[in-house]
């Protein structure tokens, strides 16, 4: 019932779960279309890069305030 309502793709023993890891991961980086991936991973982090560069370039300006 839980996979049935989308809380679990699947059941997997306890002994077999790490095997199984890997098949799925397998899998996934056979299909993994790299170009999409990269841009969904630019876009989550947009923020972040966006203060990291702005953190390096008020560099000069903070290194002349001291």
């Amino acid at each position: 019932s839980a996979i049935a309502a989308g809380w679990l793709d699947e059941i997997v023993d306890a002994d077999k779960v790490l095997g199984r890891a890997e098949e799925v991961a397998t899998e996934a980086a056979a299909t993994l279309h790299t170009g999409a991936h990269l841009e969904s991973k630019l876009k989550a982090r947009e923020s972040a890069l966006a203060a990291i560069r702005a953190g390096i370039d008020g560099l000069p300006t903070e290194f002349a305030a001291s």
